[in-house]
């Protein structure tokens, strides 16, 4: 009796150690978070709901995307039009209410209803060939004859030959791949592309979009920490009537009016979608979330460098 209770005692024992021994062997996955990188643009197919006029400027369009959500794309004279099917520059006013579009917008948009973007570029006049493909060069490679685009997105690897002729937008300049950079901005008409990621194009068109840059950094407030005192670094006479205020976040904010007024900016209030509008000349700059304090409105340092180009310096 003892020997038969011994065996099966040291029979468990033997299963408990294997099952540890498996267990400690099979180790528990370890989650890495990696951060997901920015994306050049984002594209969305839409039919035009509402085209918002300043005199006879089109200055944005209210459409409906492909989910049935209203997208507002904002334009600015480096918006691109384009004519998906001749391959062409379009004509922004021949847009109207119900065409089909192809948007590419900035990938960072305003939490207001319906939800704001910079519009980069439209493709109009869908009828047969598939919307062209808008690439921001990230990488380039030549071998063999011929040169290699990767774009930003991760989406697309596009081949062409050396010789290849690429379209300019609204110039008659003549363009080769060789003329490509890293940060150029292109179309590609492709009705072909294998189904790998990155899909690899086959192009039926090419076009160099001009460039796009961010709007240069060329003044800088500095703020007195102290009292909050604020002028523009190196001009005279240039200090502001209104004091920097600080945020419940402990950021520094500025007084919109003021500063809008000295870069020669009309300010005009959007009361159906409580926004502000900035506007000079064919620019126009759309700020939606304001600080207000005392019945005024404030900009905090980011969305001063971000909209109007101009930095903070506290000291």
């Amino acid at each position: 009796m003892f020997s038969i209770t011994k065996r099966i005692t040291i029979g468990v024992a033997s299963i408990l150690i294997l099952l540890v021994a498996t267990s400690a062997a099979v180790a528990e996955p370890v989650l890495v978070t990696i951060p997901e990188k920015p994306r050049a643009s984002l594209a969305y197919f839409v039919q035009v709901e509402e085209i918002l006029l300043d005199g006879e400027e089109i200055f944005a369009i209210i459409a409906e995307d492909s989910e049935g959500i209203l997208q507002r794309f904002n334009l600015s004279e480096k918006t691109v039009i384009v004519d998906n099917e001749n391959k062409l520059p379009g004509d922004l006013k021949k847009i109207k209410k119900g065409d089909k579009l192809y948007v590419y917008a900035s990938p960072f948009s305003t939490r207001s209803i319906p939800p704001q973007s910079q519009a980069y570029v439209i493709l109009m006049n869908l009828d047969e060939k598939v919307p062209a493909k808008f690439l921001k060069i990230e990488k380039i490679t030549f071998e063999e004859g011929q040169y290699r685009f990767e774009d930003t997105n991760g989406e697309y690897v596009l081949t062409l030959p050396k010789e290849e002729l690429i379209t300019p937008f609204k110039t008659k300049n003549i363009v080769r791949p060789a003329d490509l950079k890293i940060g150029s901005e292109i179309l590609v008409w492709s009705e072909i592309m294998t189904l790998s990621l990155p899909a690899h194009l086959m192009p039926e068109g090419v076009m160099l979009l001009p460039e796009r840059e961010e709007k240069a950094t060329d003044r800088i407030l500095t703020i007195e920490a102290r009292i909050g005192k604020v002028a523009f670094e190196g001009e005279q006479g240039s200090e502001l009537k209104e004091k920097a205020r600080k945020s419940s976040k402990g950021e520094w904010l500025l007084p919109l009016r003021e500063l809008a007024e000295a870069e020669g900016y009309e300010i005009i209030w959007n009361h159906l979608e409580k926004s502000i509008v900035l506007k000079k000349e064919s620019t126009r700059i759309t700020l939606v979330e304001l600080e207000l304090l005392d019945s005024r409105s404030y900009l905090n340092s980011e969305t001063l460098k971000q909209k109007l180009g101009i930095s903070v310096v506290v000291k």
